[in-house]
């Protein structure tokens, strides 16, 4: 049965093309463009979703929001607008609204956490009705933090998982490099794309193709957020260690509006990823001087999960959730055990170690719950993987995923065109990902 969709929005423009957009993909759609008659249809309909706009005659968006709340606490909200300040996207995202998207609209962007969002709603309801048990104290649920702003690489319970958020948070509008600092097979993309998120949807996140670079796709590639809308360009370097000396030199041109790139109408800045720190690279001589100077100090590290104890078990369970869903089957539950395993594991334990963990469990289809034994050998055949053949197959798969990822970002979350970019079947490009 298609889900139900309310659009409320003054502007009928917009409210008709959101109302296309979503009937397109199989909702059931009502728009309205009164927020008083929108707040009586939700009071006498069965809803799955509310997407509301901002500014409208007679009542805010945060006004309805909170008129809202309190006649159907549990309906999803999410708030498209054409400008909100950070203090209103921190009050809304408190008051529950589920997801805040900023105008130019990402379309992709809308529709999955449309999917997300209604999906959650489904599956708390399934477990039981609003304040027992079942209902508050899932992972899922406790997932959720109260930073005042949005951050979905880590859950935040710990204090240094918190910290680093805030950290990032802090250097939100950094205007020219930033580096990150993390091991191999940290989360790097994830904590690149929260960043980008800090400024909404108006800000573009482009990937550096490392594998098939060339300053005429670079710049193909600017022009594209040009096109769409953008006020501003951060380019990710996923591998600042593997950089090579026309990539260097694209990437300082772009930045100082320089050569190909002097017409480039956006600002643009940098965010570098990197295993080591950038002294240690220099002195290495991995980074050259001119390099050197032109990324400056500002760095921030990723911490390992071995810090996060209580984040690494909800970690866990959502990768654990995700890759049943790919598989197509019940998530599988982690019991008390297999909690106190991962938070006593000693030893390297990055967010890639704990994904091919969890990926080894799922692909267990008899399992229900998963017990110590269970684990123990998930992980004991992860690390045997890892024994067998040195570094070397993780170093190329994480990068084949990291690859694959930052163009399916790039592309807008098209598997066709992800595809094409990356000669890597869309079935594939699906599976990978987890987009099933």
């Amino acid at each position: 049965m298609a889900k139900n969709i309310l659009i409320l929005d003054d502007d009928a423009d917009f409210n008709t093309l959101l109302t296309d957009v979503f009937s397109q993909a199989g909702y059931d759609v009502t728009p309205v463009q009164s927020p008083i008659k929108a707040l009586e249809l939700a009071q006498a309909q069965e809803l799955d979703l509310v997407v509301t706009d901002h500014r409208m005659p007679g009542m805010t968006g945060t006004e309805f929001v909170r008129k809202l709340k309190v006649a159907k606490p549990n309906l999803p909200i999410i708030m498209v607008s054409g400008y909100l300040d950070n203090d209103t996207i921190r009050e809304l995202i408190a008051s529950g609204v589920g997801g805040v998207f900023l105008k130019p609209l990402n379309i992709f962007s809308l529709l999955k956490k449309t999917s997300e969002i209604i999906s959650a709603g489904i599956k708390n309801a399934a477990s039981g009705p609003a304040g027992s048990p079942a209902a508050t104290g899932t992972e899922t649920e406790e997932f959720r933090h109260n930073l005042g702003f949005a951050f979905e690489s880590f859950p935040c319970k710990s204090p240094t998982a918190a910290a680093f958020a805030k950290s990032l948070h802090a250097l939100r509008d950094f205007k020219s490099n930033l580096l990150l600092i993390g091991e191999l097979g940290a989360n790097f993309l994830g904590v690149c794309h929260d960043m980008v998120m800090f400024s909404g949807e108006r800000e573009g996140l482009l990937v550096l193709d490392q594998k098939n670079f060339s300053v005429r796709k670079l710049a193909d590639d600017l022009h594209q957020h040009v096109i769409a809308g953008r006020n501003r360009v951060t380019i990710v370097v996923l591998s600042t260690e593997a950089l090579r000396p026309a990539e260097r030199e694209a990437i300082i041109s772009v930045a100082r509006k320089e050569r190909d790139f002097g017409a480039f109408p956006l600002p643009v800045r940098i965010l570098f990823c990197m295993r080591e720190e950038l002294d240690s690279l220099y002195m290495k001589g991995v980074v050259d001087e001119n390099l050197y100077i032109f990324m400056g100090t500002a760095e921030v590290k990723i911490p390992q999960l071995r810090s996060c104890p209580d984040d690494l078990v909800l970690m866990a369970d959502r990768i654990m959730r995700d890759e049943c869903k790919r598989l197509g089957r019940v998530p599988l539950r982690l019991d008390a055990d297999c909690k106190r395993f991962l938070r006593e594991l000693q030893g390297p334990l990055t967010h890639n170690d704990l994904r091919e963990t969890m990926a080894s469990l799922a692909a267990s289809p008899e399992l229900k719950v998963a017990r110590l034994p269970d684990i123990q050998a998930a992980h004991e055949s992860r690390t045997a993987v890892g024994r067998n053949t040195v570094p070397l197959r993780r170093v190329l798969e994480n990068a084949r995923l990291d690859y694959i990822g930052a163009v399916h970002l790039l592309s807008g979350e098209n598997p066709i065109e992800t595809s094409r970019l990356t000669g890597v079947d869309a079935d594939q490009v699906v599976e990978t990902l987890g987009l099933k």
